[in-house]
């Protein structure tokens, strides 16, 4: 059974999910400030990437980044 991420990831439109939606992909939960500054130090999501001037996270990576840092 997928648990909440997966699914987050499966509703997901697109493959990729741009920095400046991931507040949308995330309800709320992040913002894309927030992403942007754990990336700064090394600590966002891996295998980001650039299309043109977008930051932009595989989803199913970002859905692995979410379930990493969610606490109980």
């Amino acid at each position: 059974m997928a648990d909440i991420f997966d699914r987050m990831a499966d509703a997901w439109e697109g493959e990729v999910v741009a920095r400046q939606a991931i507040g949308r992909f995330t309800g709320g939960a992040v913002a894309p400030q927030t992403a942007a500054n754990f990336d700064a130090q090394g600590k966002g999501v891996s295998g980001r990437f650039k299309i043109g001037r977008k930051v932009v996270y595989g989803k199913y990576m970002l859905a692995e980044w979410l379930r990493a840092r969610a606490e109980a």
